[in-house]
C-alpha cells in the first residue's frame, strides 16, 4: 500500500502534543519503521540500549503494537524493562496505517510502572540496578487520570491529521494486494471472513471494493483466478489432473471438472488435448 506521510507538518503536531503533556510520543509506520519522534531523549532507555539490549526493546514495541492491532485501540501495558507505555493503533477503513507510542513514564499508582520489574531486568542482564533505579526515579509520573486525558488529546490529534491530510493513502494499492494474496494462497481458504481479518476491513467495505475495483463479485473472482491457474497448469505442465485441481485450489475433484467445462466448454484432458497438438 502507498502511504505518503508530510514528516513537517506531523513534526509540529507530534511537537504540540509533547509540549502540552510532556510525554515524549513516537510514529511508527505499520512495517515499524520510525517516522518522527518528539521528546527528550530518554536516560532509562539509552542505558539499556548501550547494554546491546536493543532487540528486546525492539521486541517489545513490535508485540505490543500488534496486540493493540488486534484489539484496534490504544493498548497500555508494562515494557519489558518495569516502565508505562502505551500505542494506538492508526486505521484508514479498516486498514493498518502507523502506530503511535506513548512513553517512557511511570504511573503514580504503580499499576504499570514496577520498581520490582526494573530491580529484576537489571539483574537478570547485569546491568548497574542502583543506576537503573536512580534513572526510573527520574521518569514523567502521571496519574491514570493524566493518562487518560493525554489518550484523549492523541485521539484528537490522529482526527487532525486526517482531516489535514497528513497521511496520504493510494486505497487503490489494496485491491492490488488483495489480488496478490490470492493469487498467491488459491490452495487455501479464502473465505471473505478471512479476506477481511487479513486486510482488516469489514465485509460492506470489502464488497464494495470488489465492485468498483474488478467488477466482479469476491466468490466468482476467486472462482476466476482457480480456473486460470487451471488452465495455465493444463496448457505447460504434464502433471495429473487430480493434482493440478488441488494446486488450483479445487478440493472436490468432481466439482472442478463441471466448473471448468462450464467456463472452457470443455472438460480438463480435451483443454490439455488441445494445446499438445
Amino acid at each position: 500500500m502507498n502511504i505518503q506521510f508530510d514528516k513537517i507538518k506531523l513534526r509540529k503536531v507530534l511537537q504540540d502534543f509533547y509540549n502540552c503533556t510532556q510525554i515524549p510520543i513516537t510514529l511508527f509506520d505499520s512495517n515499524f519503521q520510525l517516522i518522527d519522534a518528539r521528546g527528550k531523549p530518554c536516560e532509562y532507555c539509552n542505558v539499556i540500549r548501550n547494554s546491546h539490549l536493543l532487540s528486546l526493546c525492539e521486541n517489545s514495541d513490535v508485540t505490543h503494537s500488534l496486540e493493540a492491532k488486534e484489539k484496534k485501540g490504544t493498548l497500555i501495558y508494562t515494557c519489558h524493562a518495569g516502565i508505562l507505555e502505551s500505542v494506538t493503533p492508526i486505521f484508514h477503513r479498516d486498514v493498518l496505517i502507523a502506530y503511535l507510542m506513548l512513553g517512557k513514564i511511570r504511573d503514580t499508582e504503580g499499576e504499570y510502572s514496577l520498581k520490582s520489574e526494573v530491580i529484576n531486568f537489571a539483574q537478570k542482564y547485569n546491568i548497574d540496578t542502583e543506576q537503573m533505579l536512580s534513572l526510573y526515579d527520574k521518569l514523567p509520573l502521571l496519574s491514570h487520570n493524566n493518562i487518560a486525558s493525554a489518550i484523549s488529546i492523541l485521539e484528537i490529534c490522529i482526527k487532525h491529521i486526517w482531516n489535514e491530510h497528513l497521511i496520504k493513502i493510494d486505497m487503490s494499492m489494496l485491491s492490488t494486494q488483495i489480488d496478490e494474496y490470492i493469487t498467491e494462497n488459491l490452495t487455501g481458504n479464502l473465505t471473505v471472513s478471512k479476506l477481511c481479518r487479513q486486510f482488516y476491513t469489514s465485509k460492506e467495505k470489502l464488497y464494495k471494493l470488489f465492485k468498483e475495483e474488478f467488477n466482479d463479485t469476491i466468490k466468482n473472482y476467486i472462482l476466476t483466478k482457480r480456473l486460470d491457474k487451471a488452465a495455465l497448469l493444463l496448457k505447460n505442465t504434464k502433471s495429473p489432473i487430480s493434482e493440478i485441481a488441488y494446486q488450483a485450489g479445487f478440493q472436490d475433484y468432481n466439482y472442478f471438472i463441471r466448473i471448468f467445462k462450464n467456463k472452457f466448454d470443455t472438460t480438463p484432458l480435451q483443454y490439455r488435448k488441445q494445446y499438445e497438438k
